[in-house]
Order: C-alpha cells, then sequence, then structure tokens
C-alpha cells in the first residue's frame, strides 16, 4: 500500500514538472511528420493482460509492431535520438503507472507478438510481476532478443532483496543519475542467484 501511494505521488509530481518538456516534444513530433506525437501499443502486463501502453512517438507512423531491437532504424524520427538519449519518451508510460496497469520498477512489458520471449518468461515466472519503466533489465540494457537472460535477471523480482524499498530507490536513482555505474547491487544479485556471473546488452 505504501509503495502503491508513492507511486501515485511520484508520478503526478514526474507528470506536472515535466509536463512543459512532454509538451515541447510533441510539438518536435507533430511538426516532423503531422501525425499523432503519442504512441499507444498493446503490451502484456501481469497475469499477460494486455494494456496499453503510452509513449511519444519515435519512429514513423506506419512503422511495423516489432521489438525496437527488431525495427528498421531508418524509420526512427530525427527527433528520436535526443528523446531516447534521454528518455523524454518513456514519461507518458507514468500515466500507465497512475492507471495501475504498470509500477516504476519491474521487468519491461513485453509484445503480445514476441512468442518466444513470452514462452521464456513463462518458464520463469515473470508474468508475476507488474511490469515496470525502469528496472534490472533496463538499466543492464538487456534486450528482448536475449530472451533466456533477460526473462532469469527479470525473475529476480521474486527475491526478498528486490522487493525492500532500498531496491526500488536505487533503481530510480540510478536511472536518473548514475551514482553507481557499475551497477554493483543488481550485478551481486545476479551473481548470487543465476548462472551469470555478468550480464550485458546485445551488440
Amino acid at each position: 500500500m505504501i509503495k502503491r501511494i508513492f507511486e501515485i505521488l511520484f508520478s503526478i509530481i514526474v507528470l506536472l514538472l515535466l509536463w512543459p518538456i512532454i509538451l515541447m516534444s510533441s510539438l518536435v513530433i507533430f511538426f516532423e511528420d503531422f501525425h499523432n506525437p503519442f504512441f499507444i501499443q498493446k503490451r502484456l502486463g501481469k497475469n499477460k493482460v494486455n494494456f496499453n501502453l503510452i509513449k511519444l512517438r519515435t519512429m514513423a507512423i506506419d512503422s511495423p509492431q516489432l521489438g525496437t531491437h527488431e525495427v528498421n532504424k531508418n524509420l526512427y524520427l530525427k527527433s528520436s535520438f535526443l528523446l531516447r538519449k534521454f528518455k523524454i519518451d518513456e514519461l507518458p508510460q507514468f500515466i500507465n503507472v497512475l492507471l495501475g496497469n504498470m509500477t516504476i520498477v519491474g521487468p519491461r512489458p513485453c509484445l503480445p507478438s514476441q512468442n518466444r520471449l513470452i514462452e521464456a518468461r513463462d518458464k520463469k515466472h515473470v508474468f508475476e510481476f507488474t511490469p515496470g519503466i525502469t528496472g534490472i533489465s533496463q538499466l543492464k540494457k538487456i534486450m528482448m532478443d536475449q530472451e533466456d537472460i533477460q526473462s532469469t535477471v527479470d525473475s529476480l523480482y521474486g527475491k526478498t532483496e528486490t522487493k525492500s524499498l532500498y531496491f526500488y530507490l536505487y533503481c530510480i536513482v540510478c536511472t536518473v543519475y548514475k551514482f553507481d555505474r557499475n551497477l554493483s547491487l543488481i550485478n551481486n544479485l545476479i551473481k548470487k542467484y543465476t548462472n551469470y556471473d555478468e550480464v550485458s546488452s546485445s551488440p
């Protein structure tokens, strides 16, 4: 209950403080191709329930419904570099947090069409957790084509250490400011509970 109250208050504060940035970014996107600057996509949430993920659009309006790693880079908008670099495109997801279909720290929500990832997550019980804006895989930059690694790492949300307030705030702060560039806490958890000594993103 305390965590949920915090998430509601935190999301409201973020949206109130950063709405000028969201507005300016949406105008930049709109004037680039004169289409809706917001992007709504079906994702799988807790217990594989579909929900509408809300983001700022960083690709052409007719881009295929695929994972980021599967999309042709030529489909990215010119404005996408800065939006993605500073994670501005992610800010509308705090609306999803307010709606309750996402949390701030949790597994990255996948597409209903990502069958291999869904199968791997089923084996590791990842769908027992609410998907998050940031978290272990996001901070470690583990892509969705690394199905087994990502699912194994995201299964750590069932461990006691990841349920602590400290871990929750650690992930949030590391997302905003890299105070622990080595992500030592996350790396120690990965070494403790998995067969991986180190995990990195796809090349």
